[in-house]
């Protein structure tokens, strides 16, 4: 069932202050104050955002966008065959595969469709009925090409799931008798609110339970966080995942069997959290959009301390490893604004023991750059850079002693998009993230 958020543009002017961990881009959607419900991210360079009316109306929107090049240009398309629906969720797995889950609001009911051109054309996947009134779909998610599940509301006394082996040509509904039941007539689930971590999946419902699949969607325990309701539920690992009710957070180390309250300090942000992960550390991200508390946060000790980014409004994030996210915001017109990309070395190593710090500048660039890394140094120092496909596309190294390396690079030649940047020293490796526009 949908938990209305009333996130509206109202608090963005018609420029847009980000703080140096956050870049603005544009959506490219023709209305203003198109507000981003969520983002999937398949790999560095292919994201797909969907979108809702952030001026503060009630319009149900089938919009969506996509970039392929890592947000140096975002495309806006039409879901069709989805009249007076609104979007619930949105999965892709490749620049031209994706799914939504759409609702009717109060009327109930929705569909599953899916693209497999981009976004020009979608079909409405019949089998995974969730008919109005009672029907509502929350989430679809696919762990593969062909495999897949669908969420919904109760039922008929029991949650409506569906699995899918062959991409949703043929969605299965989930048995009563696999599915522990609700907890009252009142629980659902919410629009958005799941976990995935290899074939296991979680979901929270509005009663403060969450229920768990480990082999894709088959079969389902459920556990009690000890919490009223659900904002968000987030796993890092199979063991160890949070559980977030509004400011309230509970953890779990036994992948969800049993949660205990979590006794955070600093600035914790309660309309969205993503985990993020790589070869530089571990971090998760919070944000918001709420009048009064919008911002940004992180927590790099599992959400024990938090400390806050910048105090502008996220409508959502999701992050692909700790070097790649983005945040949703609200977009001015066409080409301006509208979606916020991570752009910073990793969180942690932006200053290292050594009090060594490197930069990116201008970023995003043309293909010139400039690196820096200041703190003293002597011997070899290599820079290399590397395409999101993990290929090799320049490397040098050259012998250097001082108290600051500066080097200009120069990748015009390479297609627009994601690069990831690696300089190593005598002591140290760093890694950052540039966008060649």
């Amino acid at each position: 069932m949908m938990k209305k958020l009333l996130l509206s543009s109202a608090l963005i002017a018609s420029g847009i202050v980000v703080n140096a961990q956050w870049v603005s881009q544009a959506t490219g959607f023709a209305a203003p104050s198109r507000g981003i419900t969520n983002i999937s991210i398949v790999d560095p360079s292919i994201v797909w955002a969907s979108a809702y009316d952030g001026s503060g109306g009630t319009a149900k929107i089938q919009e969506f966008t996509r970039t392929i090049d890592g947000g140096a240009n975002w495309t806006p398309g039409f879901i069709n065959n989805a009249s007076q629906l609104e979007i619930s969720n949105l999965f892709a797995i490749s620049a031209d595969i994706a799914w939504v889950s759409m609702h009717g609001g109060n009327s109930g009911g929705g569909r599953i469709l899916k693209t497999t051109d981009g976004g020009l054309n979608w079909v409405h996947q019949t089998t995974a009925t969730f008919t109005a009134p009672v029907g509502f779909p929350n989430v679809v998610y696919f762990f593969d090409e062909d495999n897949g599940v669908a969420l919904g509301d109760p039922r008929g006394g029991y949650y409506e799931f569906y699995t899918t082996t062959n991409g949703g040509d043929l969605w299965t509904r989930v048995p009563s008798l696999n599915i522990p039941a609700p907890s009252s007539a009142n629980e659902y689930g919410i629009v958005n609110r799941y976990s995935v971590v290899g074939n296991t999946i979680w979901y929270g419902t509005n009663e403060g339970r969450v229920y768990k699949s480990v082999d894709m969607g088959y079969t389902w325990t459920v556990a009690a966080t000890g919490l009223s309701e659900i904002s968000r539920v987030i796993f890092k690992d199979a063991d160890n995942g949070l559980f977030i009710d509004g400011v309230d957070i509970a953890s779990s180390s036994d992948g969800g069997a049993t949660w205990s309250p979590l006794f955070y300090s600093g600035d914790f942000l309660e309309g969205d959290i993503a985990y993020a992960t790589g070869v530089t550390g571990s971090m998760y991200i919070s944000t918001s959009a709420a009048q009064g508390a919008s911002g940004s946060s992180y927590s790099l000790d599992d959400g024990l301390t938090w400390t806050l980014i910048d105090g502008i409004q996220h409508t959502c994030v999701a992050f692909y490893d700790n070097l790649t996210g983005w945040s949703g915001s609200f977009n001015t017109n066409s080409t301006e604004n509208g979606i916020l990309v991570w752009n910073e070395v990793a969180l942690g190593v932006i200053t290292a023991q050594n009090d060594k710090a490197i930069g990116f500048y201008p970023n995003p660039n043309n293909g010139v750059f400039s690196i820096s890394l200041k703190g003293k140094q002597s011997g070899q120092t290599t820079v290399t850079v590397f395409d999101v496909m993990g290929r090799n596309i320049y490397s040098s190294s050259e012998n250097y002693a001082g108290d600051s390396f500066v080097k200009t690079m120069d990748i015009s030649s390479f297609p627009g998009g994601v690069y990831f940047v690696e300089v190593k020293d005598a002591t140290q490796t760093y890694t950052g993230k540039i966008v060649k526009q």
